[in-house]
């Protein structure tokens, strides 16, 4: 891996909340929400669904994913868990 490579992915079907101070690099994938919450940086790509918010100092520095291979190449099909009348 050289510098600037992004080899992890966080993929969630609802929403990512990510709490207080860190740096985070690579791919933030979700069907839901993004939230970042305190001073962090994140360097690579964010997919949202719903809103991105940022809250506190935040730092966002693109970069492409490089092993695209592992993404979904549409949407899931949903699965029914339960019916209730």
């Amino acid at each position: 891996m050289t510098a600037g490579e992004n080899h992890f992915a966080m993929i969630a079907g609802g929403n990512i909340l990510i709490n207080g101070a860190n740096n985070s690099h690579g791919l933030f994938w979700s069907n839901g929400s993004f939230v970042q919450n305190g001073a962090s940086t994140v360097v690579g790509s964010i997919v949202s669904g719903g809103t991105i918010t940022r809250n506190g100092s935040f730092n966002f520095e693109y970069s492409e994913v490089n092993d695209p291979g592992f993404l979904p190449t549409e949407p899931p099909n949903p699965v029914l868990i339960s019916w209730e009348d």
